[in-house]
């Protein structure tokens, strides 16, 4: 990304409705996203999969939150 423009350097497939949030690991190389389909996903942003995901069917996620 620079001042005038953004690239799509990669595509994580796995939710099956909106993302809502993402939260990148300052220290490793993981990704969470919280998606409207009810779930919360772990990834491995090196290999760009699916670690974990976490659902609930009753809940919605709207946000993601962190702390040390």
């Amino acid at each position: 990304m620079n001042e005038t423009k953004a690239w799509e350097v990669d595509t994580l497939r796995g939710h099956m409705n909106n993302v809502s949030s993402v939260m990148f690991h300052a220290k490793q190389d993981i990704i969470v996203s919280n998606s409207e389909d009810k779930s919360i996903r772990v990834w491995d942003a090196t290999k760009r999969t699916g670690i974990q995901t976490f659902r609930r069917e009753h809940d919605r996620f709207w946000i993601l939150c962190s702390s040390p």
